[in-house]
């Protein structure tokens, strides 16, 4: 039977195959459940991201849900527990009734059915699912919004320090030279505040999306798509995955035979494997590009990179304000290089985009920035000079 964690009080569940919703026998609270087999490698991932939120760590559990998320997109229990670690939701017993009470965390301007991850578990949701969803979402957002409301009427609070100036022979007393020095303490600025405000650690590809959000926003399923149909985000999702995980020279042989063979074991789903661009994907390996990746004796594909980087580097403006010493303070960039091969002593990296563009200045002006920060990692990490960096457009079917 396959296994799931009550959401609720976190015990352990075996539930019978095929149900998609249950009551659970030590909380009594009525659950969603996941649809997967048992056994399978997606049982585990789920199990683990919650432990992670029930735990309270929020962070890797969002990024557990979100590794989750391209193997089951059309599972409204990811989105679900995505959105649970997001609010920081935990579930307190309260020992006067027994029930569980949300506590959130992590509080968030955003209303709960506002929300994109509560928005794409109804898309997704089984018609017996929807009701729980929704009476959960109520709930949790009835105490979004009491938090929120407690927050709001805070004031900033003032220090009185009441003491006598001097004593009678017109001396300055204890209390006063204590006074003096306490304004002195609550008058003190700390002079790294603002590193405070430059995050310790940045993934590569956040760091060229601060001009393109708004833009490029899209925070649920479109209401005309059917619900087996994948939204542009996911259409994407599948393509990159394809490309990571193909065989280059068999896909440039035989595309069909190398679709169908990531879909029988099960890297891609029915749906992923229909939403790939056969033109697109045909065009990218008669491409300049394929060749010169194909000649090559060193290509390297998902290509993951950790590295240091003074906090003035990352963020200039912020950094100014600091003293010398901290604008050097360390800062940690990740990312992954979706591919990356030698040629002529030198390195070249492949950024694949699936953006829909009209032309490719659009392309260069939107990821430049991710662009230079691989090709900064990539010098430090394996020592040669990166000869070009290049983002292959699908749209445009050029590099």
């Amino acid at each position: 039977m396959p296994k799931v964690l009550c959401r609720i009080c976190g015990e352990r569940l075996e539930i019978p195959k095929g149900k998609t919703i249950c009551t659970c026998p030590h909380c009594r609270s009525a659950l969603c459940l996941p649809r997967w087999e048992e056994g399978s490698p997606l049982e585990e991932c789920h199990l683990h991201a919650e432990e992670l939120r029930q735990g309270g760590d929020f962070d890797l559990a969002i990024a557990a849900y979100e590794e989750l998320l391209p193997l089951a997109s059309q599972e409204p229990e990811v989105y679900w527990g995505r959105l649970l670690s997001r609010y920081g939701v935990e579930y307190r017993e309260n020992p006067a009734t027994h029930q569980r009470i949300p506590f959130l965390h992590c509080l968030q301007a955003t209303p709960i059915q506002e929300d994109a991850d509560y928005l794409d578990a109804l898309e997704c949701a089984a018609e017996e699912q929807l009701a729980l969803y929704q009476e959960e979402g109520e709930r949790l957002a009835l105490f979004l919004g009491v938090a929120l409301r407690l927050a709001r009427q805070e004031s900033a609070q003032d220090i009185c320090l009441c003491y006598r100036e001097r004593d009678a022979q017109g001396t300055p007393t204890d209390s006063s030279r204590l006074a003096q020095e306490l304004a002195g303490r609550f008058a003190y600025t700390y002079p790294y505040q603002t590193l405070g405000e430059i995050p310790a650690k940045a993934a590569a590809s956040a760091l060229s999306h601060t001009h393109a959000e708004a833009a490029l926003a899209a925070v649920s399923r479109p209401a005309f798509l059917s619900r087996s149909g994948l939204t542009p985000a996911e259409r994407g999702t599948a393509m990159h995955l394809f490309m990571q995980l193909a065989r280059y020279a068999d896909a440039a042989a035989d595309l069909e035979g190398e679709i169908r063979r990531l879909t029988e074991e099960a890297f891609l789903s029915e749906a992923q494997a229909d939403s790939l661009s056969r033109s697109r994907l045909q065009a990218f390996f008669k491409s300049p590009l394929y060749r010169r990746m194909a000649a090559s004796l060193v290509c390297l594909r998902e290509y993951p990179f950790t590295v240091t980087v003074p906090a003035e580097r990352l963020d200039p403006v912020r950094a100014e304000t600091l003293p010398p010493d901290a604008r050097r303070e360390p800062v940690v960039v990740q990312g992954i290089v979706d591919c990356l091969f030698e040629e002529d002593g030198k390195l070249v990296v492949v950024d694949y985009k699936t953006d829909q563009v009209s032309d490719a200045q659009e392309l260069i002006d939107r990821y430049l920035p991710q662009l230079e920060w691989y090709a900064y990692a990539l010098r430090q990490i394996r020592e040669m000079d990166t000869a070009q960096c290049l983002l292959y457009s699908f749209a445009l079917g050029e590099a």
